[in-house]
């Protein structure tokens, strides 16, 4: 796993608790010490008044921490390595600041708006979700959640090469936490395509289930180092990938979802309304999405 700490982004609402307890888990679970963030923002109103100068000033940059560090230790028990408090646009300072501080993982809450069992993202959760500054894992903050232990983990698989970063971050935790890997693949081939009419019977894959074993076998003989020491249990739906995880996770007791996130891939795009957003809106445990390693 990259990085040298745990960063946990909070607004010091309610909804953030289950997040710092999730934080303080995985610090101590990977030996890792965590940082907590929290970022005023100001309105451009406020900040042409000369209140981002007020603000920084030092006496109340370090009253400001405290209260931080204090939120935090009452939420866990535990005092956190570092409290950082910022001013600005939080999305983007929460994404400069885990960048400075060389970040294993991002963790933060999602919105609490939940009218029909269903949560939805805030628009900083969103923002950080779309372009991860590293893996950033969003915690669904329902008090009825229970332990934050991570025991079951399910990893979205399709196969690409933000697969293998996907299960790399997912098998750090499972070698700590001691816990299962599920890799789940969705995917189902489309009743027809322009073109494929023309090409011979042999030439085309019609067994999709087969298709599909085979690559998962394949996949997991190409990075069987990664999982070594780790129970694993694969998983192949025919279905469509978004509709497919949030099944499986519904219909088990998983505690982490993996998604890995790149531009194009079968299981993550770049439009607003792509599998990631589908999945991140409706599915019922915490998610990690993992960042495509930058290319060397």
């Amino acid at each position: 796993m990259n990085g040298t700490s745990i960063v946990l982004a909070t607004d010091l609402s309610d909804a953030s608790v289950e997040a710092a307890r999730w934080a303080q888990e995985a610090s101590e679970r990977l030996n890792l010490p965590v940082t907590v963030i929290y970022v005023v923002s100001i309105s451009v109103a406020n900040w042409a008044t000369g209140a981002y100068d007020v603000l920084e000033t030092p006496a109340i940059m370090e009253d400001s921490r405290a209260k931080v560090s204090d939120w935090y230790a009452e939420a866990t028990g535990k005092a956190p390595a570092e409290s950082r408090v910022l001013v600005g646009h939080i999305p983007v300072q929460i994404r400069q600041e885990t960048e400075k501080i060389d970040a294993a993982m991002l963790v933060l809450a999602t919105s609490a708006k939940t009218r029909w069992k269903q949560f939805f993202l805030g628009s900083t959760a969103q923002s950080l979700a779309h372009v991860p500054p590293c893996p950033v894992i969003l915690v669904r903050p329902e008090e009825e959640m229970g332990s934050t232990t991570v025991k079951e983990i399910a990893v979205g698989i399709d196969f690409s090469s933000n697969s293998i970063d996907a299960l790399a971050h997912s098998a750090a935790h499972a070698r700590a936490a001691g816990a299962k890997i599920h890799l789940v693949h969705a995917g189902k081939s489309p009743k027809f395509m322009l073109g494929l009419e023309h090409l011979p019977e042999e030439v085309i894959q019609t067994d999709y289930q087969k298709w599909a074993t085979e690559q998962m076998n394949d996949f997991i003989g190409a990075h069987a180092d990664k999982l070594e020491g780790i129970e694993i249990e694969t998983h192949i739906l025919e279905d469509y990938p978004s509709h497919g995880l949030l099944e499986f996770t519904e219909s088990n007791e998983v505690d982490m979802l993996v998604v890995g996130r790149t531009g194009h891939s079968s299981l993550i795009s770049d439009t607003v309304g792509d599998v990631l957003l589908k999945v991140l809106q409706s599915v019922p445990t915490t998610t990690c999405i993992v960042p495509a390693e930058p290319a060397e």
